[in-house]
């Protein structure tokens, strides 16, 4: 059965991989096949995508299938369990945003006994691929004045990476964003340096190591949050991670742990005028 993507993954990577589809009668276990046979010359060299991929579930027939329970519409996951690489890197699927999500609940659990000036919500948004749609719905709905967005960023160490981008390292602490930009989107964002500086001054008054970081290509939430009401102040911190949007994410449980005390020190000193 043919499947498209609903996100942003690289279609060079979908082939051999081992899948889950959830249907109404529980999960259904599959491969991507229906690659032409790699013998035949053409084939040689040639990177294959959504549109060459198809789903074997053993089934020999489309009745075979849907007595499984599967049907269109239903969602597709890679079957790809985390693990730790040493003692200190996590690789895994879906890490961009999971780690983001996890940092938050960090930084949240680190303020839960502090009073801020500040009321704070959290929000772990949805959809941010195909239009910012989460970030849309909940600037709306929050209003808020102050904003951090925490996403991922490309880790330096690829030597895939335009040189001239300003890269952060695993290990090294999160990385103040100080632009991105999403050209499929036309959206982008350019912090401003009061928020930069306030991000800066909370992370060396609490010894918490940090990058700062420039995105040319790959952009965040931040743009739409921005945008939203009479203008929104925001800023992003990005945790360094290799191997953005395939199934092996990998980035330092330490560079989560210091976004999350970043941001919960940001909000910390947050006043009533920035």
């Amino acid at each position: 059965m043919v499947f498209l993507p609903v996100g942003l993954q690289d279609p060079r990577l979908i082939v051999n991989q081992v899948l889950t589809i959830y249907t109404s009668k529980g999960k259904v276990h599959g491969v991507t096949g229906g690659f032409k046979p790699i013998h035949q010359d053409k084939e040689v060299g040639r990177a294959a995508g959504f549109a060459d991929s198809k789903i074997d579930v053993g089934t020999s027939s489309r009745a075979e299938t849907e007595a499984l329970g599967v049907q269109i519409g239903d969602m597709v996951v890679n079957e790809r369990p985390g693990r730790m690489l040493g003692e200190r890197i996590y690789c895994g699927k879906s890490v961009d945003n999971r780690s983001g999500c996890a940092a938050m609940i960090l930084a949240m659990r680190l303020l839960r006994h502090v009073k801020t000036e500040a009321t704070v919500y959290c929000c772990a948004t949805v959809q941010e691929e195909i239009g910012v749609k989460g970030a849309r719905v909940a600037a709306r709905s929050i209003k808020p004045d102050v904003a951090i967005c925490i996403d991922v960023g490309f880790a330096g160490e690829s030597d895939a990476l335009n040189p001239d981008c300003s890269r952060a390292y695993l290990g090294k602490g999160p990385g103040i964003q100080l632009y991105d930009w999403n050209p499929d989107f036309f959206l982008g964002n350019i912090t401003l340096a009061r928020m930069r500086d306030a991000l800066i001054g909370a992370a060396r008054r609490q010894d918490i190591p940090f990058q700062l970081i420039a995105e040319l290509r790959g952009g965040t939430d931040a743009a739409e949050i921005s945008l939203s009401g009479d203008g929104v102040l925001t800023g992003g911190l990005a945790i360094p991670e290799r191997y953005i949007h395939t199934a092996v994410g990998t980035v330092s449980i330490d560079d989560v742990r210091w976004t999350a005390e970043l941001t919960a020190a940001f909000v910390k000193e947050l006043k009533s005028k920035l």
